[in-house]
């Protein structure tokens, strides 16, 4: 499945990084393209082993926040 959150709080290069990381760690994510410019996170992920309040939780204890 692929899903796009918009990404508040992000503001520089380190930021959309932090946010990279935050995602990929997650077991089911096999992709993460996170666009500084537009403010988006585009995620590529098995549902059946990851879903997307994981992933807004995720971000949100590196101190950003997905909008669904």
């Amino acid at each position: 499945m692929e899903k796009t959150f918009k990404v508040k709080k992000m503001g520089c290069q380190n930021c959309a990084n932090t946010i990279h990381t935050s995602l990929s760690q997650l077991t089911g994510v096999n992709d993460v393209e996170v666009s500084l410019q537009d403010k988006t996170a585009k995620v590529q992920y098995d549902a059946n082993l990851v879903q997307p309040d994981q992933m807004v939780a995720a971000v949100s204890q590196a101190g950003y926040e997905l909008i669904d």
